[in-house]
């Protein structure tokens, strides 16, 4: 007797979670994913390069951005693709933030490090969207994404060293993504 009732149970567990699936993809389960702005159009120049899991320093676009894997931060030799995106007509933009930024993919569509790499990126004072008064002791870099196909976000990625000398500003990332060199908390437009 008690089999059976286990067997009903089991079996009644069953359709339950087959029904649940059937709602769940009959509504439509729409997730929300966070991904880098598309660049298909605005890619001004990319240059490609290996990163070993010993870790790897790299300087690329003519100086543009430097980039200091640490060991472990990739688990074999992957490709890195780093590209100069033009944001100069980015409908969205609310930030003081430069007119471009620098994109930064890799050829396993895994995003995320296994630890921080150190970036350094340059700024150029001219070349700000937003107002030309840049106050340098309130740079920092951000991530940029859209979410969905409706709205964009831009967050910092923490705490930046702002070198006005060398012009340029560094900090640490965590994964692959868009990145831009921009005031912090200067919103204009809005």
């Amino acid at each position: 007797m008690k089999k059976h009732w286990i067997s009903i149970l089991v079996s009644s567990l069953k359709y339950l979670i087959m029904a649940a699936v059937m709602v769940l993809t009959c509504f439509g389960c729409e997730k929300v994913e966070s991904s880098s702005l598309p660049m298909e159009t605005n890619i001004l120049v990319s240059e490609d390069h290996y990163v070993n899991p010993e870790g790897t320093s790299l300087i690329a676009l003519d100086g543009a951005v430097y980039l200091d894997f640490p060991p472990g931060a990739v688990t074999s030799s992957t490709l890195f693709t780093i590209a100069l995106v033009d944001l100069a007509d980015h409908p969205r933009e609310t930030y003081n933030s430069m007119a471009h930024g620098i994109s930064i993919t890799n050829s396993v569509q895994d995003l995320a490090f296994g630890d921080f790499v150190d970036i350094r990126m340059n700024y150029d004072m001219e070349s700000f969207q937003g107002s030309p008064d840049v106050s340098e002791d309130k740079l920092t870099i951000f991530k940029k994404e859209t979410i969905g196909s409706l709205s964009e976000s831009q967050v910092s990625i923490g705490e930046c060293c702002v070198d006005c000398s060398c012009k340029t500003v560094s900090g640490c990332i965590s994964e692959c993504g868009l990145y831009v060199v921009g005031e912090l908390y200067v919103a204009v437009g809005i």
